[in-house]
């Protein structure tokens, strides 16, 4: 896990992703593609955590190169569940993938199922399309508006199964623990 004493060594890589688009579902799709880790920013300072919504969240220390042509994303802290949702993450450590949830998600506990239990996550019941498995860790989940509403903070979903996967919620981590160190408000608004 990325903390004060370790923050200076993260690599964050920008744009590492596959020349061109798999089919879903096709033996191709599941497996290494050709993406490049040439695109890169090194060292960044701890800002942030929050254990019960599992985020970090920190700050690059050097400017990112333009020609990275980079593009943000907006976020969402209303406090309620969507009709739909999307992951964009690096499962395995592998190129992005992108997978789709067209059903409602939920606000629950983490690994939980009662709604809305401690309202502390998002719950993704299962994958339509792609799945996310280990490494996906801390990726976003984005609402049908195209913001972050969550963060991956673990599950059994996986290919092969239909498992759910928990996000923590960007309301509850908006506000944490209530100090600059464990909220996202002081950093973002």
């Amino acid at each position: 896990s990325v903390s004060s004493s370790n923050a200076a060594s993260v690599v964050v890589y920008w744009n590492y992703e596959n020349s061109y688009c798999r089919a879903p579902g096709s033996g191709s799709s599941g497996n290494p593609g050709d993406g490049s880790r040439a695109q890169f920013n090194s060292g960044a300072i701890f800002r942030a955590d929050y254990v019960a919504s599992d985020f970090t969240l920190l700050e690059l220390d050097d400017p990112i190169d333009p020609a990275f042509n980079l593009h943000w994303a907006g976020w969402d802290r209303r406090d309620a569940a969507t009709t739909s949702a999307v992951a964009i993450h690096h499962p395995g450590v592998e190129e992005k993938r992108i997978s789709f949830e067209n059903n409602a998600t939920s606000i629950t506990s983490y690994y939980g199922t009662p709604v809305p239990g401690n309202s502390t996550h998002i719950r993704v019941t299962d994958w339509d399309l792609g799945t996310t498995e280990g490494g996906s860790s801390g990726s976003p989940l984005f609402t049908p508006e195209h913001r972050i509403f969550g963060q991956l903070h673990g599950g059994d979903a996986a290919c092969g199964n239909n498992s759910s996967d928990w996000y923590g919620r960007f309301f509850t981590s908006w506000t944490g623990g209530g100090t600059n160190a464990t909220r996202l408000s002081n950093w973002l608004d």
